[in-house]
């Protein structure tokens, strides 16, 4: 009689443990399996360097012509009446000229030979036999400045006439002034003048012979009589005018202007 044999059991039948080792590896495996396999983000290319492309060089236009500066007046120094130098030896102290109420005071004098006042015979090389020029004459040539005459007018019977005047003027030939020989007349005038706009003057001398301009003690001009002295800025206001005058030729000839050149002022 055969025995009967019970069937041998699998080890994953007969065994808890091998079971439970056998689904923690597969657990195990699966984990794996995810971590490997995960998608991953991808990462956008670099941005590719590349050298722009060289331009050709554009053509040099000529630079701007600068716009033409506006002329401008500019107050420097020597354009102030108080940048001025004072004037020495005034002939008018000299004189002891007084300041009229209106217009100009003039003092005619003679700055020759006083023995020629009255002569009827010009100009001075006449005098002469050799025809030279006296030292007076020659030293006007020389245009030496007016301060130097100022002394001139101490010695007795140099002033030979006063009177009032409306203008700063003189125009004469030979000796028809208060028989002045021309080439020997001096002329001091003194008076007030008023300034109602402030800006820049200009003086305007005509004439020959020397002339010193002389505005509130300060030496605006000093030299030949026609010479155009710089544009003056003044402010409104009363100002004393001094204007002296000297000729060495048989024509005596001399005025004086003003007049508003600008009101611009700039720093």
């Amino acid at each position: 009689m055969s025995r009967y044999r019970r069937p041998q059991r699998s080890l994953w039948a007969r065994s808890r443990n091998y079971r439970r080792l056998v689904w923690f590896a597969a657990f195990i495996a699966f984990l794996t399996y995810l971590a490997f396999n995960r998608p991953q983000q991808r990462q956008p290319p670099p941005f590719a360097v590349t050298a722009a492309p060289l331009a050709p060089p554009a053509a040099q236009s000529p630079p701007p012509q600068p716009a033409p500066r506006k002329p401008t007046l500019v107050i420097a120094k020597g354009n102030r009446l108080q940048d001025l130098p004072l004037a020495q030896n005034r002939w008018s102290e000299v004189l002891s000229a007084r300041t009229p109420g209106k217009g100009f005071n003039a003092y005619y004098l003679d700055h020759g030979e006083l023995e020629r006042l009255h002569r009827a015979y010009h100009p001075y090389n006449y005098d002469k036999k050799d025809g030279s020029v006296v030292a007076w004459a020659r030293v006007g040539e020389e245009k030496p400045s007016l301060a130097r005459y100022a002394d001139r007018w101490r010695e007795a019977g140099r002033q030979i006439a006063e009177e009032n005047s409306s203008s700063i003027r003189i125009h004469y030939n030979y000796n028809e002034l208060k028989r002045i020989p021309a080439e020997d007349f001096a002329a001091c005038w003194l008076g007030y003048i008023d300034i109602a706009q402030g800006g820049y003057y200009q003086f305007k001398p005509q004439g020959g012979g020397l002339a010193r301009i002389i505005l509130d003690r300060h030496l605006v001009s000093d030299g030949h009589a026609g010479q155009v002295p710089p544009q003056l800025w003044l402010e409104p206001g009363r100002y004393l005018l001094e204007v002296e005058y000297l000729n060495y030729r048989h024509t005596a000839e001399y005025a004086l202007g003003l007049e508003l050149a600008s009101t611009r002022r700039t720093p």
